[in-house]
């Protein structure tokens, strides 16, 4: 920490770049520490440049590293980056720069790594080759998986450069990799297009890939339509149910379509009915086991994360039967509304006291899975089997599990049928009494 601060200080200082005062600089920080090195303070002293938006002192830093013949991948590709954060910076005799380096890189090393293909698209997509970005994109494709901001930096050169469709492509190709864009993308697709047609073409893409919304881009958005209407906007809070708080007008409904739901059912069950088991990853005889219970069980309205609910009290904290008392309540909650109800649970749950499994037993439909087995997987393959319209209740929010369907179409179905299917508990008082939280826009 002491040498970071010492270099940081330095750096912002505005200190004059000399042989000997980075010798002596060199020397009290290597006096400080180990983890700044002879062999990391170049590319640290670049980054530190970066972190604090000092893009002369790391410039003229690289250029003295270039006159002393000691570049070296990590020196380039951090000063590539550094490039590419501060690119408001950049000459065009910076650019030039940045290109050499480029071409330099590719012709040497016919195959680089996965970080050093990135330094260099963050690098040439500020210039005017930043196509070649495309190529190396492909490249760091066959040897890693690129981070999201080097997508993004394509997509705001394409929006930079009126190569519109490009843009929204690659920005397509990001989201079905189930990440999302920097919001600078967004940012600069509203600067080169400064009309209602960007902004409504903005929306309508947040719509469709079910993007968060957070509260810098609901700023930016505010702004935008501010400067377009010349009218007031504001941020709002939405209801449960999906009415706006200023106007009082209702959302669209969260709704999957029979036909869309076919399409999800068919991609989440088909994998585990002919045998590629992606997403129970459960034993062969375990699974002929719960297919065979779910066609005994027939429909249901409501699928139980049992240990999930169980639980809900804290493990530490609690007793097996605080926990059976917890799904007893929410089961019987269930059936109080005349609702057919499905317990997923484990084999260790059998010794939980008697009187509280009992009615759990008779009251639902109850498979108990082996004690290594994943019970997510099991819970929304029984409530996906059940049928359109069937409930689950879970507190966890089954990110691992949406990660896998690679379809972005697919992927978007699934969070919806989430959103309008999921029930997360929130409360069972000493009473029995239960609440849940439920998202859904009715």
């Amino acid at each position: 920490m002491k040498q970071l601060d010492l270099l940081t200080s330095f750096i912002t200082a505005s200190n004059e770049l000399s042989e000997v005062a980075l010798s002596d600089l060199k020397k009290s920080v290597f006096l400080l520490g180990t983890d700044i090195n002879e062999k990391n303070f170049d590319a640290v002293f670049i980054e530190l440049c970066t972190q604090n938006n000092m893009f002369t002192a790391g410039k003229s830093f690289f250029q003295m590293l270039q006159n002393q013949n000691r570049l070296n991948l990590a020196s380039i590709g951090k000063f590539l980056r550094l490039c590419f954060a501060l690119r408001d910076s950049c000459s065009e005799e910076d650019k030039l720069l940045i290109k050499l380096l480029c071409c330099d890189l590719t012709e040497k090393y016919p195959v680089l790594d996965v970080g050093t293909y990135e330094s260099i698209i963050l690098g040439i997509s500020v210039t005017d080759s930043w196509k070649e970005s495309m190529n190396i994109l492909q490249k760091a494709k066959e040897v890693g998986s690129p981070i999201s901001r080097v997508y993004s930096a394509i997509a705001e050169a394409a929006f930079s450069n009126r190569d519109f469709e490009l843009g929204w492509a690659i920005l397509d190709e990001l989201l079905q990799m189930n990440k999302e864009p920097d919001i600078s993308v967004y940012k600069k697709w509203l600067c080169t297009n400064k009309d209602d047609n960007a902004l409504n073409r903005l929306l309508s893409f947040i719509s469709t890939h079910n993007i968060v919304i957070t509260q810098e881009l609901s700023d930016l958005i505010v702004d935008n339509y501010q400067r377009l209407k010349s009218s007031p906007a504001s941020i709002t809070k939405i209801s449960s149910t999906g009415i706006c708080n200023n106007c009082t007008k209702s959302l669209q409904p969260v709704d999957v379509t029979p036909e869309e739901f076919m399409l999800l059912k068919d991609s989440f069950l088909k994998p585990v009915l002919i045998g590629n088991d992606v997403y129970l990853k459960s034993k062969p005889g375990e699974i002929d086991a719960y297919l065979k219970f779910l066609t005994n069980a027939g429909r249901v309205d409501v699928v139980l994360d049992g240990l999930n609910i169980a639980y809900a009290a804290g493990i530490k904290k609690s007793s097996p039967k605080v926990h059976s008392k917890m799904l007893m309540d929410v089961v019987k909650y269930f059936v109080a509304r005349n609702m057919r109800v499905m317990v997923i649970g484990r084999k260790h749950m059998v010794t939980w006291p008697k009187k509280n499994m009992d009615f759990i037993f008779k009251s639902s439909s109850t498979f108990l899975a082996d004690n290594v087995s994943s019970d997510d997987p099991l819970l929304l393959f029984g409530a996906m089997y059940s049928g359109l319209g069937t409930i689950f209740v879970s507190r966890d929010l089954m990110k691992s599990h949406k990660f896998l369907i690679k379809e972005s179409n697919i992927r978007q179905i699934f969070e919806r049928w989430q959103q309008k299917h999921q029930y997360y508990l929130k409360h069972v008082d000493i009473s029995g009494n239960v609440t849940f939280q439920v998202i859904i826009f009715v």
